[in-house]
């Protein structure tokens, strides 16, 4: 698909409600590569289904993450979006580091799966 069909097919509305689709699901709205928690944009991991993306074929990045995801792949001859993040999750989040994303994550996961709450609890009396 050539540039310009991609950046429309950006402003469409099916765009749109696979993004808010995407917000809504289960995954976990984090950068990625780094965890970070935003701003984010939305990516596709493959463009085999584009136009009937499943949620599993996109991927959360922050900004930063996306321009090192891009130029991992200039450097680095037949490297594609998926994979060049991959690479960089694992040399960017040290053990320590993954500890901490995988706990928010499983925090986070756990939140929606009660009621969305985010796992805060409301004090009595506040």
């Amino acid at each position: 698909m050539p540039k310009s069909e991609y950046e429309t097919y950006l402003q469409s509305d099916h765009w749109r409600d696979v993004k808010a689709r995407m917000r809504a699901s289960k995954y976990l709205q984090r950068c990625y590569v780094c965890g970070s928690a935003g701003p984010l944009d939305l990516h596709h991991k493959t463009y085999k289904r584009l136009g009937m993306e499943r949620l599993n074929d996109l991927i959360w990045l922050c900004r930063e993450c996306y321009t090192d995801v891009h130029q991992y792949i200039r450097e680095h001859e037949g490297a594609v979006l998926w994979g060049a993040a991959r690479r960089l999750r694992k040399s960017k989040l040290s053990k320590t580091g993954r500890r901490v994303w995988r706990a928010e994550r499983r925090r986070l996961r756990q939140a929606k799966r009660n009621g969305g709450n985010n796992g805060l609890v409301q004090r009595e009396g506040r």
